[in-house]
This record gives C-alpha cells, sequence and structure tokens, in this order.
C-alpha cells in the first residue's frame, strides 16, 4: 500500500468519523427533546389530575363527615324519644296511632347533597340511602296525613294499622342498623 492509498484510506476514515459524530449528536438532540416533552406532558395533564383527586377526596371526607353528624343525630332523637319501643308495641288503648310533626327541610343534608353520593365506598352508600329512604317511609306514616298519624286521631282502625305499626318496626329497626354500620366504618 503506497502513501497516497494510506492517505485517502485515512480520509475516508475521518469522514467516516465525523458523519457518525454528527449522527449521535442530533439523536441526542432527539432524545432531549423527546425527555422534555414528556415531562412538560406529564405537568400539564398529569399534575391536575392528580390535584382533582386531592381535592374529591377532601370533598369525599367533608361529606362523609356531615352524614355521620346527621345520622347519629337522628339515631340519638329517635333513641331518646322511643319511637322503636312505640312501634313495636303497636296501637294500644290509650296510643291507637303514633303522630309525630316533622321539619318541612327533613333530611336536608342528604338531599342538599345527593349528588355527591358518589363520592362514597360502595358500602357506604349503599347503608346511607337504605338509612334515609326507610326513615323517609316510616316518617311519612307517623306525620300528619299518614297512616299512624290518622290512627291516633281516630280516624282509621283496624288490622292496617297494625300491619303498619309492625312494618314501620322493622323499617326503623333496619335504618339504624345502616346508619350505624355507616358510622363505625
Amino acid at each position: 500500500m503506497d502513501q497516497s492509498q494510506f492517505a485517502t484510506l485515512m480520509s475516508q476514515l475521518g469522514e467516516i468519523r465525523a458523519s457518525v459524530g454528527g449522527v449521535s449528536a442530533a439523536w441526542a438532540a432527539v432524545l432531549a427533546s423527546l425527555i422534555t416533552g414528556s415531562l412538560t406532558f406529564a405537568g400539564a395533564v398529569v399534575a391536575p389530575i392528580y390535584a382533582d383527586r386531592g381535592r374529591r377526596r377532601r370533598e369525599a371526607l367533608a361529606f362523609r363527615a356531615a352524614l355521620v353528624a346527621d345520622i347519629t343525630t337522628y339515631i340519638e332523637i329517635m333513641e331518646s324519644r322511643g319511637y322503636l319501643d312505640d312501634l313495636r308495641t303497636g296501637p294500644t288503648p290509650d296510643g291507637p296511632g303514633l303522630e309525630v310533626r316533622m321539619p318541612p327541610d327533613l333530611f336536608f343534608v342528604f338531599k342538599s347533597n345527593s349528588s355527591k353520593i358518589g363520592l362514597l365506598a360502595s358500602d357506604d352508600a349503599t347503608d346511607v340511602v337504605l338509612f334515609y329512604h326507610l326513615l323517609e317511609g316510616v316518617a311519612l306514616d307517623v306525620s300528619p296525613g299518614g297512616i299512624l298519624s290518622m290512627a291516633a286521631r281516630g280516624e282509621i282502625k283496624g288490622p292496617q294499622v297494625e300491619r303498619t305499626f309492625q312494618q314501620d318496626a322493622v323499617s326503623l329497626e333496619q335504618a339504624m342498623a345502616a346508619g350505624r354500620r355507616f358510622i363505625e366504618r
């Protein structure tokens, strides 16, 4: 191999090295751009999702706390006034019926926040809805115009009244049990 061939060969080797070095720099720039873009995307998309999850978690905890307070209050009132015992006893000569005056905004906490029920765990949501719906059925029977209220006024008598007392006692027991399960979780 003569010197001119050697010089040509070395020149070509230099060109190959230069072209390979240029490709590495280009790929490094592309890779850096991809990493920067990915981090920007993560910051723009993932961060708000994570922040929203935190906000929803705080909202769920506040909603649950409000329901616990409300349900606890209803259970304590029902126990202190002996409503369950009255329903279990049924109609008597001294008390042929049962009438309880209800505020117009009964179950305000639940009704005004019912759109948030999905924030609760499935078991909690089931027990909360069961509590309020069973309690509402009993409330309708004992409020003025209800079957047990009419029986208390002597407007209605018979087996329908006794059945309603029994059914409402069972409903009130189930409502209180659902409320307690929810509170204890």
